[in-house]
């Protein structure tokens, strides 16, 4: 399965998979909506659900449940629609809706008689990258870009390294590149460590977009105010659910907002500290089935 950048190695500890459904039990609300319909679990992907390998007999075996159960689960990622069908196709999801390019765009998913999974955009946030972007080139020069239209296609200055995007990339000069209608804005420098890349992003002005750096020297700009946590506010409010219900399971700095702002925010066990601070919880590490945990935990509601 592509799964864009690859969590990094971890040396979080492997607790019992039971162990950690017992601790899940126990963090989450008592005040939770009797009825599962008025549930809402945003799940991330990258780190969350997936490892390089695609995600986990107990991942697939949870979600599908949740699902069943009449949870409302939707995915909630930095992935654009092109890398987001992959993960509908990895957990055999029959429909459901994701907030993908980190909340810029909300879409309703079906699985068409083919198997493959086509989509409805129910929701779009658009945004001039032009400043953000001429700010990022003055501190690293030669960054490569690529614009997040909102279709199959991602619209680059100069090609990703292999494997890193699902979308077929289109080559343009920066001009062109930053006239076209723009969900979202990877900026991508692979020559530098992470620590580099944050500290050059940060020594200058992005307070007019919202910016989420990655595991790597990888980060996502999107409109200001436009985070995962607002995707979902839009979403949760078009299906008449209270927050009350909402479930939130991260591990980036993209779920910050998103853990904070549901009722009950877990962390996954290989999140840096600032993340976990936005939780109300922390589960396993992603190839600990820490977020299947979580969803085993919540079945016993249902």
């Amino acid at each position: 399965m592509q799964t864009l950048i690859t969590p990094p190695p971890h040396d979080a500890p492997s607790l019992p998979y039971e162990e950690q459904v017992d601790h899940a039990r126990e963090a989450l609300p008592a005040d939770l909506p009797d009825d599962p319909s008025k549930v809402l679990v945003a799940l991330d992907v990258d780190g969350t659900l997936v490892t390089a390998n695609g995600a986990s007999e107990n991942v697939r075996r949870t979600v599908a449940s949740s699902i069943e159960a009449g949870i409302n689960v939707v995915i909630a990622t930095g992935r654009g629609v092109a890398a987001t069908r992959p993960v509908f196709q990895e957990l055999e999801l029959p429909s459901g809706f994701s907030v993908s390019s980190n909340g810029a765009q909300i879409v309703r998913w079906e699985r068409a008689q083919d198997g493959r999974h086509v989509y409805e955009k129910l929701s779009e946030t658009y945004f001039d990258p032009r400043a953000a972007v001429q700010a990022v080139l003055g501190v690293i020069p030669g960054t490569i870009l690529g614009a997040d239209g909102g279709d199959e296609r991602m619209r680059v200055n100069q090609y990703f390294p292999p494997g890193e995007l699902a979308s077929v990339e289109d080559l343009h000069e920066l001009e062109e590149l930053l006239s076209f209608p723009t969900l979202r804005m990877v900026v991508r420098a692979p020559w530098l460590t992470r620590v580099e890349f944050e500290d050059a992003l940060t020594s200058v002005d992005l307070s007019s977009v919202e910016c989420a750096i990655g595991w790597t020297s990888w980060a996502d700009l999107t409109a200001h105010g436009t985070t995962k946590a607002k995707g979902l506010e839009t979403l949760v409010s078009d299906l008449g659910i209270d927050r009350r219900g909402t479930i939130a399971i991260g591990d980036g700095t993209n779920d910050i907002a998103m853990l904070e702002w549901a009722a009950h925010g877990v962390a996954m066990g290989t999140a840096t500290p600032d993340i976990i601070a936005a939780a109300n919880t922390t589960t396993g590490a992603v190839d600990h089935d820490g977020a299947a945990a979580v969803l085993d935990a919540l079945l016993e509601r249902y």
